[in-house]
C-alpha cells in the first residue's frame, strides 16, 4: 500500500479539524444578560431586582446541567441552579427567561437560546411544580453573550 502524501495531509488536517471542533463543543459556555424586574426565586434562593449573569457551570466539575447566576459587573457569585433539558418544538425565537408567576412571587422556570430547540429548565420543588398548573407565564428577553 502506498501512502500519497496529499491524501495523508488532507486526513491530517480534518483530523486536526474535528480535534478543535469537538474542543470547543466541550467547553462551550452558554452566557447571557437577564434583568429582572421583581425577586425572583430559584430554587430555595431569592434572586433581588436587578442584572445578572447566567452560564453554564465552569471548572473541572463541569456540568452543562448546572447554571451559575453572577450579580453585578458578574463580580457577585449569587447561587448555582440545576436544569433538565427543556425542549421548544420549532426553536426559540428568541433568547429569553420564563418566569412562573404564583400569587405575587416569580420563580425561575425556563431559558431558552434563539435557534435552539433545547434550553433548559429549573426544577423546582413539588408543591411549587403542582401549583404552576394555574400560573402565568412571562417571558424576559436576555442578551446571549
Amino acid at each position: 500500500m502506498r501512502i500519497r502524501p496529499k491524501q495523508l495531509g488532507l486526513s491530517l488536517v480534518a483530523v486536526a479539524s474535528l480535534s478543535v471542533a469537538t474542543l470547543f463543543a466541550v467547553n462551550s459556555r452558554d452566557t447571557m444578560f437577564v434583568h429582572f424586574t421583581h425577586p425572583v426565586h430559584v430554587q430555595g434562593d431569592v434572586l433581588a431586582p436587578g442584572q445578572y449573569t447566567i452560564e453554564t457551570m465552569s471548572g473541572a466539575e463541569a456540568n452543562n446541567n448546572v447554571l451559575e447566576v453572577y450579580g453585578k459587573n458578574n463580580l457577585h457569585f449569587k447561587t448555582t441552579f440545576t436544569t433538565v433539558d427543556a425542549e421548544k418544538i420549532g426553536g426559540a425565537d428568541t433568547t429569553h427567561v420564563s418566569l412562573l408567576k404564583i400569587g405575587n412571587n416569580y420563580y425561575l422556570d425556563k431559558i431558552f437560546i434563539q435557534g435552539r430547540v433545547n434550553g433548559y429548565q429549573v426544577l423546582l420543588p413539588e408543591d411549587i411544580r403542582n401549583a404552576a398548573q394555574n400560573a402565568q407565564s412571562e417571558d424576559l428577553t436576555a442578551t446571549l453573550r
